[in-house]
């Protein structure tokens, strides 16, 4: 069977032999960045904000951005367009497959080790590694789908969330250690369970690999955008979504108390958009969300989303995990197949 083709620095190879070296400071450091963007009926995404914050983030990790905004957009569509067979067929009859694509910059190989790649001083060195890949969305999202139904549980583990003092989360790195073991401290807790980090101070910050955001008074709350990623899904509702229905946005510090208290919330994320969220380590917030957790205001959040880039989303999950089994986010995170 033919594979899916990778971009890598200049070519494009089969997905299966498509690495980074043993010397490159991305494997050695986990110094590189990322960004993760989606397709609605195979239109991209998001996909230039998503870009500029890649840009951003090399900026200030002082990696050389050796490519235009323009030069990136098109090797993600030449990306689509090399493995469309993969993606134009339905992931079953009524809802199409969609295509979530990665762009992977890292520092490229390290000096120290140049004699490996037998450099001249005359050639060019510390060249990053760009890697651009993608992979049908409906293998990350359809053993999600169970969250739509019932809620996920908001787990607090004992791992905080690194400060910004000490490492700048609005850089989408791969330094992530911190996360896996977040996913680690809660994939006992079920299959419906989502780490929620608090930072140094407790207040509650993001998940690992999504923003959360609650409800209170019919107004959305969101944490400080200080100590997280302030991740696409998230600034798409806040700054599209909200005006779109009027709703007021919040961004203040607020305690595992204040979550105990709310009266919707939810996980945000490309992978998903959003997944609702009734309780906090194990116990519901309320009768209604218990009963249902998707409250009114997500509702038309995921309403007004649905209608912006005509494709009624949770549906199209919903259906891509029929006959699929339910899945542990973080034992997924972690490898596993949370089956």
């Amino acid at each position: 069977m033919k594979e899916r083709q990778t971009y890598i620095n200049g070519e494009w190879i089969d997905e299966s032999k498509a690495s980074i070296h043993i010397y490159d400071s991305q494997f050695m450091f986990g110094d590189g960045v990322f960004e993760m963007a989606r397709t609605f009926n195979h239109e991209f995404f998001l996909l230039e904000e998503h870009i500029e914050r890649l840009f951003r983030s090399m900026k200030y990790l002082q990696i050389p951005i050796t490519k235009t905004k323009e030069e990136v957009i098109n090797l993600c569509e030449e990306a689509f367009e090399r493995n469309k067979e993969y993606f134009t067929g339905n992931a079953g009859g009524e809802y199409p497959e969609e295509c979530r694509i990665l762009i992977n910059v890292s520092r490229g190989p390290l000096g120290i080790y140049r004699e490996v790649f037998e450099l001249t001083r005359g050639e060019k060195w510390n060249e990053p590694t760009w890697i651009i890949n993608v992979w049908q969305l409906s293998k990350t999202s359809r053993g999600l789908a169970h969250f739509f139904e019932h809620g996920a549980d908001a787990i607090i583990p004992s791992q905080r969330q690194i400060p910004s003092r000490l490492l700048e989360n609005k850089v989408k790195n791969r330094s992530r250690l911190h996360y896996q073991m977040a996913n680690l401290q809660v994939k006992s807790h079920g299959v419906e369970a989502v780490p929620l980090l608090l930072d140094e101070d407790g207040f509650i910050t993001e998940s690992t690999g999504a923003n959360f955001i609650m409800i209170e008074n019919g107004k959305i709350i969101t944490p400080e955008l200080r100590n997280m990623l302030r991740g696409s899904s998230m600034m798409y509702i806040l700054e599209t979504i909200a005006p779109q229905l009027g709703l007021e946005v919040i961004h203040k510090n607020f305690e595992p108390y204040d979550v105990m208290n709310c009266e919707e919330a939810m996980f945000t994320g490309t992978f998903v958009n959003l997944l609702p969220c009734n309780r906090l380590n194990g116990a519901y917030f309320n009768e209604a969300r218990k009963e249902n957790p998707i409250g009114p205001v997500t509702q038309k959040i995921c309403d007004q989303w649905s209608h912006n880039v005509g494709m009624p989303f949770m549906k199209q999950i919903k259906y891509w995990a029929r006959d699929f089994p339910v899945h542990n986010l973080s034992k997924s995170l972690l490898g596993g197949t949370g089956d």
